[in-house]
């Protein structure tokens, strides 16, 4: 009889260990991203990333994408990582239509600047979607909010396409409270054939941007297409 107790008082506890439906949908998301290719269709609803949802660096025509009802990937109180999706060394990968919300309250630090000989690649952590060394990277129709670092942080790639995407109430400040320029989109490390076109960024405390600033069009360079004829938000 006792046993049989043991057994069932057994069950029950581990039925209350059973893990949280966030950290189900994380597992979820890192599993489909070791196929590194195809597209991966991002759960309904809000999902807690504990760290860096890393894309393989083989990862080749790679689609992730918000599910149609709505997609919220936001950082857990206790997330460590440079960013919610890492990728390097990749080729022709898209992020489409979620949200990521970068849980500024909970884990902004007051951090200054990198020395000059140091990329803010391998400095600012907190960031949306970092991608190093990669060709070919489109991000649509994505919505990031409070992030602590930056909303995209892109080093040493080339062929980006950055379109339609929504950055608000993100970056972090230094120990003296100033913004230390974290916040907004980050092309650095000679990134090269670069657009930014269509997209809103909205109280963000890097430089510049306190107010609400809206790019509707983006002016040809050589080296890209640079953010252009901006014009404050309404």
């Amino acid at each position: 009889m006792w046993a049989g107790a043991a057994l069932v008082l057994a069950a029950f506890w581990l039925i209350g260990l059973q893990a949280p439906e966030s950290t189900s949908a994380e597992a979820a998301i890192r599993l489909k991203l070791r196929a590194g290719t195809g597209i991966v269709e991002l759960p309904a609803g809000t999902a807690e990333i504990s760290s860096e949802l890393d894309i393989p660096d083989t990862a080749r025509d790679l689609e992730i994408r918000g599910a149609a009802a709505g997609t919220i990937l936001r950082a857990s109180n206790s997330f460590s990582g440079r960013a919610i999706f890492r990728c390097e060394r990749a080729e022709r990968i898209r992020f489409t239509g979620f949200t990521i919300d970068g849980n500024r309250r909970s884990l902004e630090r007051p951090s200054g600047l990198p020395g000059f000989s140091t990329p803010f690649a391998r400095f600012t952590a907190g960031n949306g979607i970092l991608a190093l060394d990669s060709d070919v990277l489109m991000i649509s129709d994505v919505r990031f909010v409070q992030m602590p670092g930056f909303a995209i942080l892109v080093s040493r790639s080339r062929r980006i396409s950055i379109n339609r995407v929504r950055v608000e109430d993100s970056g972090s400040r230094n120990g003296s409270g100033r913004n230390n320029a974290t916040g907004g989109i980050l092309l650095e490390e000679g990134t090269r054939d670069f657009e930014v076109i269509h997209c809103v960024l909205r109280n963000i405390r890097g430089p510049d941007c306190e107010k609400p600033i809206r790019a509707d069009r983006a002016r040809r360079h050589p080296g890209g297409a640079w953010v252009g004829d901006t014009r404050r938000g309404q």
